[in-house]
């Protein structure tokens, strides 16, 4: 379906995509990514992703900015998984660009009820 869309948005010279993911949308994302077809993804926060292994894929594979929305408390997504994606992608070792903003006292599900993380995202973007 996602292919069927971006075509159609092709035909009269749309070229440059980006993704956002929420919950379950961030496995969406993620393959979007993999197969290069946009230039960056925003999950907020990721489920349905292998820690490290989609990860690492990620980082062998694409060409797009990550942008993590990431909270407390969440169980597709836990502390140890957001520690284990930043020693992969961070400190400037994922040249096209990654950032993963931390919500306290937020859980999963936060994402789609918070201003915050859509500015979160803008700023990333503009970067």
């Amino acid at each position: 379906m996602l292919d069927k869309l971006i075509a159609g948005l092709q035909e009269p010279g749309i070229t440059t995509f980006a993704a956002t993911g929420y919950c379950f949308g961030g496995r969406y994302a993620v393959d979007l990514a993999l197969e290069n077809v946009v230039k960056t993804i925003s999950i907020s926060p990721p489920s349905l992703l292998k820690v490290p292994d989609d990860f690492e894929t990620l980082l062998q594979k694409s060409s797009a900015a990550v942008h993590i929305n990431s909270c407390e408390t969440d169980q597709q997504f836990p502390q140890e998984a957001q520690a284990t994606v930043d020693s992969l992608f961070g400190d400037g070792k994922y040249s096209p660009g990654y950032r993963r903003a931390y919500w306290p006292g937020c859980t999963h599900g936060f994402a789609v009820s918070k201003l915050e993380t859509l500015l979160s995202l803008l700023t990333f973007l503009r970067r």
